[in-house]
């Protein structure tokens, strides 16, 4: 995903749930995040940070100006104003700036920036004592990712502390699979299935893919499963239905999530459908189901349920902002490339510690100085 795909897709995201798309806890989707709640959250994580950086005993540490890169609607910003004389916030989306500055609490001390550009030329060198980013890398490539280390170095004062965090690899699941295939029991078919969008506009017949995420809520570890040519694998599918609740087509796209996933883990899956031939409003359903076994929501399980509008060409292309389906990709960078990249960068590390805030993958938070 290039930059500016980045761009489209967070500020579709800020403009549809803004908090939620920051921290996707599943029963805050829907504008239910309480605001001091989620404000209070980036008070707790700060609040780590300095204590962190309390044990590490980094004397040379001034507490004058801080960068909150990727700073969504601030935040770590507003908390890391009760820390630093002066604190900014940057962002590749509009919206969330606008939201940023709606609710911010700090006029005086903490400023936020809209910047679209694949690095930070619009701070000069040396310009910050702290430079933090949190669940931000982790959504672009990495070549993307790369870039901004070293321009978060370049904009670092000498003995300031650079903050953060980025997966490593996936967290390969090969004890959960499994050669001996067997149907799940009633108790596990319990999922979840959710999108940050429900509503999309496109074309007759357009392709169109959605990232969904899949959790398993059951207290039953779900398999990998490699053998019996294909029967009880766990795939992804969907079913379309008419404005007035009556089948369209039922039962279209497969698609294997390849992996196994324990109780209450989640993972994300690509799923690409073909649109409507026909002009017209509909639903589109999206289920798991256990091939030979049964679809997971007639055992109970959450479907996804999406809003679909066909309109025809031209209503769809004068409105760009409609064919934008706002997804979380997820990468990451070894361990290894980042440690060799900041050596390479005159970064000294202070402190690598696991982080836990990226599901299905390793991941670590990074302390550097220079």
């Amino acid at each position: 995903m290039n930059l500016s795909n980045i761009e489209k897709n967070w500020n579709a995201l800020g403009e549809a749930d803004p908090l939620w798309a920051i921290l996707t806890e599943e029963q805050k989707k829907g504008g239910k995040w309480n605001l001091k709640d989620f404000l209070l959250t980036g008070e707790v994580e700060v609040n780590k940070i300095m204590n962190k950086l309390n044990l590490i005993n980094h004397s040379e540490l001034k507490f004058e100006k801080a960068l909150d890169f990727g700073c969504g609607v601030g935040r770590i910003t507003q908390s890391l104003c009760k820390y630093f004389k002066e604190c900014v916030g940057v962002d590749i989306a509009k919206s969330m700036i606008i939201k940023a500055n709606e609710i911010n609490r700090y006029p005086g001390k903490c400023s936020y920036i809209l910047n679209k550009e694949d690095n930070l030329q619009l701070f000069p060198n040396d310009e910050f004592d702290l430079v933090f980013t949190t669940i931000v890398l982790q959504h672009m490539h990495p070549d993307f990712g790369k870039r901004y280390i070293k321009e978060f170095l370049r904009v670092l004062k000498p003995g300031g502390i650079l903050v953060f965090q980025l997966p490593s690899e996936p967290i390969e699941n090969d004890s959960f699979t499994s050669l001996n295939a067997f149907p799940l029991p009633l108790e596990a078919f319990k999922s979840e299935i959710t999108c940050p969008i429900s509503n999309i506009n496109i074309k007759p017949n357009e392709t169109f893919t959605l990232k969904v995420k899949i959790k398993n809520n059951s207290f039953i570890d779900w398999p990998s499963i490699k053998t019996n040519n294909g029967q009880y694998h766990i795939n992804l599918g969907n079913h379309w239905y008419k404005s007035d609740n009556t089948i369209l087509l039922y039962d279209d796209v497969r698609v294997n999530i390849k992996k196994g996933l324990q109780s209450m883990e989640e993972t994300f899956v690509d799923i690409t459908i073909i649109g409507p031939s026909n002009i017209g409003s509909y639903k589109l359903v999206i289920d798991l189901v256990q091939e030979g076994v049964a679809w997971f929501s007639d055992k109970g399980g959450k479907v996804l349920k999406l809003d679909i509008n066909v309109q025809n060409e031209n209503e769809v292309s004068n409105h760009e902002e409609n064919t934008v389906f706002p997804i979380m990709e997820m990468y990451g960078i070894p361990r290894m490339e980042i440690e060799d990249l900041l050596r390479m960068e005159k970064g000294r590390l202070l402190l690598i510690e696991e982080d836990y805030s990226s599901s299905g993958w390793k991941s670590y938070k990074y302390f550097v100085t220079k």
